[in-house]
């Protein structure tokens, strides 16, 4: 193991690079990068370090093949009980979701997958989103300035797209998956192409691994919940029909900086999932950007 995390430290320049602890998890063997998960970490939110592994573990397999030419596959074994929770269940969507859309890259092992429910619902926005950039954040101002756009290379924006997920009837009682903030960040629709833009925006700090677990599961729940027969949303808003109408998403993950193993030397682990059994209608792309005091500043679009 320490081979391969010297490899991939070298070739990007980064010694700081390491892996999520438990260290004794991980191990390589017969062309396998192997890791052993406790369930339980399924059930932390999906953007903090420990359910980001398998997107480690994937990015690691991709940077040593990049660096030696020598092929290099996960094997995920889960161990123990995933929660009865609202964020085990979205966790255990995530890890299903990630294995369908990596094939081949990934292997999950002990996982029972996660599906919806016969008649899911997902909530629609209760207010009408802010427009004034005054006493937000730094990514709340990026927002509302890029909504206020003509166009961008992802298209007039939305802001905020909500995804809540619940059984038969949104209420406390019945939400499936975990809220207070579950939302892309921006959003937009193309009609000519049918195309849904989905976009993970960080502004003012790194994007970290956990960027990668998050659009997925919001991408690939809006897909799923859009074939799902029985779907329905709480109201009828034009997100839902955006949806509904979509062919294809493309995740848009924009930001001023992101973690190395997410990007770097123009090019990135989200490479595999593009060329993955998905990728008909699923697309992943990179946009840097530069957030300064009179705007924002292109960088070249990454599509793998």
């Amino acid at each position: 193991m320490q081979e391969l995390l010297d490899t991939v430290r070298s070739y990007l320049g980064n010694t700081s690079l390491n892996i999520p602890s438990p260290k004794e998890a991980w191990s390589v063997a017969d062309g396998q990068l192997r890791v052993v998960m406790q369930g339980d970490v399924l059930g932390q939110n999906i953007q903090q370090l420990g359910p980001s592994i398998p997107c480690y573990q994937l990015a690691l397999c991709f940077w040593y093949e990049q660096a030696t030419g020598k092929r290099l596959d996960a094997v995920l074994d889960i161990v123990g009980d995933v929660p009865s929770t609202i964020a085990g269940n979205r966790g255990r969507f995530m890890l299903t979701e990630l294995q369908s859309v990596a094939g081949q890259r990934l292997t999950v092992r002990g996982l029972e997958p996660w599906q919806l429910p016969e008649t899911p619902v997902m909530n629609a926005p209760t207010e009408i989103r802010k427009e004034s950039s005054d006493g937000g954040g730094a990514e709340h101002k990026a927002e509302v300035f890029l909504t206020q756009l003509a166009t961008t290379p992802m298209g007039k924006l939305q802001r905020q797209f909500p995804l809540g997920l619940f059984n038969a009837e949104k209420s406390a009682a019945t939400r499936l998956f975990p809220g207070n903030g579950a939302q892309a960040d921006l959003w937009s629709f193309d009609e000519v192409t049918k195309t849904f833009n989905l976009v993970e925006l960080k502004v003012g700090g790194n994007a970290t691994v956990g960027i990668i677990p998050e659009s997925l599961t919001y991408a690939r729940l809006l897909q799923q919940f859009a074939a799902h027969p029985n779907a329905k949303w709480s109201e009828e808003w034009p997100g839902a029909q955006a949806v509904r109408q979509a062919k294809r998403i493309v995740v848009w993950l924009v930001g001023e900086t992101f973690h190395p193993l997410v990007f770097s030397k123009n090019t990135s682990p989200l490479a595999w999932l593009n060329a993955g059994p998905l990728r008909d209608v699923l697309e992943f792309r990179i946009l840097p950007i530069d957030v300064g005091s009179d705007g924002v500043a292109w960088g070249e679009v990454w599509a793998g």
